[in-house]
């Protein structure tokens, strides 16, 4: 008889329970204690890495001091946001702005690693850093942990009846919003707000803020007698009766709809824009600035016989002009002026004006789209370049063209434009790589050196380009790619050349483009003038077979050729009216010579010329 073996007893099973959870008990701290620092380790050798590519930039006179051109550069080197998120669970990394360094923090808000131990922990940075201590936020419990530092949104926070209560800490909310009220209490002293905002409240008696931000509505109930600084755009700025013995300063570049002075004590200078002082308003001093309606409650300076104008020398005044464009101040009746060459090159490039095409089209008063004057004054933009910043950042958008499964965005130096005037500005040193992202499946349609897109629906607001020049560089796209402009639409209901006017302009860049490319304005959709344009750079429309997603009739299988055209100064549709004065291509153009790659069927469609029709109808060189 065969024995049966003998098993546990119930005892016997307590007593090996209890040994296992008694080893558990110690190991498995043990094991979370060993891989938190191995994280930790992982994280301090990634900021060190970090630290290392921000030191090349520390010699810079021009250096910024925005996260935003940070993110950027570490991007460029292949750290993008989610590496400002450590391993560790619950650390932060934090950019201290002055030093250029990343600090590596733990959930305690003590430092793990700091270049030359510069610091020990939240307060001693505090206590220490000379300019901001931007650490990234996604959620209002990562700001209520992180209170002490300068807060830079990683997302959208909050809704419209949130509302954020800081102490000393700056906000930038990014390219995202804040939905709800920013509210300045009696501990702020020196704090700048960048973003958008809905609304911003001040009750700091003690502070000085200066707001770079796109707000709703600004209300000052107490502010320092170092006083309130604007220099972003404020629909309604509110200095309350409460507020004494201050200064409210509307700076050169802040542009407020409209404002009331509550307050008889309070010191109230322009030198910016005002569009309207409220009837009721206390007596506002101008002192060099534009007040377009003062209802007599104006005092000092007359308003600048040409209007308002905004005076760029630096990258940084440049960076802060984009980011209000892109935060929604379209500068419509403005007039904005470079009065000194700007070297960009160390930092990606993000657009003036990013919404989509379709969008602009749709509504050009929504969205980010530059409507002002731009004058260059003969100055140059060098090293503008995307590389280095997500293509997500973009406004992306998708039309019938755009091939299944991508969407597209648009791209420049100005990203779009309605009824603009861009003049008197050169580009050097170009290079905008921007055809087919696989990864996050976006391309980039409407590219050019200096203006992605342009819309125009009124001829009494044309768009107008007048001697601008591409000088060297390499641009890259998937469709309507150009040296000057990518893409320019007008509404169809009128024949009508005057809504696009562009004027001695030239560009010696390489194009290239999956399809449309051309040397001065990539593709145009119904009327405009070109006149005394030159193209000298070679342009390229890449042989059908390369084109990821290629372009079909309506039996979805005959290859579609009418995408697939290169010309030395324009693309245009059939029957549209562009119209070519005195314009000259000197550069090498290539295009498809097959239909749909096919050796045995040649093009008998005209596919390269000085003004290619996409038709197949030629204009001829001109």
């Amino acid at each position: 008889m065969k024995k049966l073996k003998r098993a546990f007893t119930i005892v016997e099973l307590v007593i090996v329970i209890a040994v296992i959870a008694i080893l558990a008990a110690v190991l498995i701290p043990t094991l979370t204690s060993l891989i938190e620092k191995a994280n930790e380790s992982s994280d301090t050798v990634l900021a060190k890495n970090m630290n290392t590519i921000l030191s090349t930039t520390d010699y810079e006179e021009d250096k910024s001091d925005r996260m935003t051109d940070t993110l950027y550069l570490l991007n460029e080197n292949g750290y993008s946001l989610e590496n400002m998120n450590p391993t560790a669970d619950g650390n932060v990394f934090v950019w201290d702005s002055a030093a250029n360094r990343i600090v590596y923090l733990d959930k305690e808000g003590m430092v793990i690693y700091s270049e030359n131990n510069a610091y020990t922990d939240v307060a001693s940075m505090v206590a220490n850093a000379k300019g901001y201590l931007w650490v990234t936020v996604g959620s209002m419990e990562d700001i209520q942990k992180w209170s002490a530092l300068d807060l830079y949104f990683s997302s959208d926070i909050g809704g419209t009846d949130t509302t954020l209560e800081l102490n000393d800490s700056s906000l930038d909310t990014s390219a995202f919003q804040f939905l709800g009220t920013v509210k300045y209490g009696a501990d702020a002293k020196n704090v700048s707000v960048y973003g958008s905002v809905a609304e911003m409240v001040i009750d700091s008696p003690n502070a000085t803020v200066t707001n770079y931000s796109r707000a709703g509505t600004v209300t000052i109930n107490q502010i320092a007698d170092h006083s309130y600084h604007e220099n972003g755009s404020v629909d309604n700025l509110i200095v309350a009766g409460t507020v004494s013995d201050a200064n409210v300063v509307i700076e050169e570049r802040g542009i407020v709809q409209h404002i009331i002075v509550e307050s008889s004590a309070a010191n109230v200078t322009n030198k910016g824009y005002i569009k309207e002082i409220d009837a009721q308003s206390q007596t506002i001093t101008n002192q060099g600035g534009y007040i377009e309606t003062s209802n007599n409650k104006s005092q000092g300076d007359p308003n600048p016989a040409e209007g308002y104008v905004l005076s760029i020398d630096s990258y940084k005044e440049l960076a802060l002009f984009r980011d209000s464009v892109n935060n929604g101040t379209t500068y419509n009746g403005m007039t904005v002026r470079l009065t000194a060459d700007i070297d960009i090159s160390g930092w990606a490039w993000h657009s003036i004006g990013i919404t989509d095409r379709n969008a602009v089209k749709n509504d050009h008063e929504v969205g980010s789209v530059f409507q002002g004057t731009f004058d260059g004054q003969g100055h140059t933009i060098n090293g503008l370049s995307n590389t280095g910043f997500d293509v997500t950042d973009l406004d992306p958008g998708k039309n019938s063209t755009t091939p299944a499964e991508y969407s597209e965005v648009v791209y420049g130096f100005f990203g779009s434009i309605y009824g603009a005037t861009i003049k008197n500005v050169k580009l050097s040193n170009v290079n905008i790589d921007l055809a087919y992202n696989t990864e996050q499946k976006l391309l980039g349609d409407s590219i050019g050196a200096l203006v992605g897109f342009a819309y125009s629906d009124d001829d009494s607001v044309p768009v107008i380009i007048e001697n601008c020049q591409v000088v060297s560089g390499k641009i890259q796209g998937y469709d309507a790619v150009g040296g000057i402009m990518g893409r320019f639409y007008n509404k169809s209901n009128a024949a009508n050349t005057g809504y696009l006017r562009m004027t001695d302009c030239s560009n010696a860049a390489e194009i290239i483009a999956y399809r449309r490319a051309s040397g001065v304005l990539g593709y145009m959709y119904y009327y405009g003038q070109l006149t005394n344009c030159t193209n000298s750079g070679n342009v390229t429309s890449m042989p059908y077979q390369n084109d990821p997603a290629k372009a079909v009739g309506t039996d979805n299988k005959t290859p579609n050729m009418s995408y697939y055209y290169a010309a030395g100064i324009a693309c245009t549709s059939a029957n549209k009216n562009l119209v070519l004065n005195n314009c000259k291509n000197t550069g090498v153009i290539t295009a498809e010579k097959l239909i749909g790659g096919d050796e045995s069927k040649p093009r008998t469609d005209v596919y390269v010329s000085d003004l290619a029709n996409c038709s197949g109808k030629d204009y001829g060189a001109l």
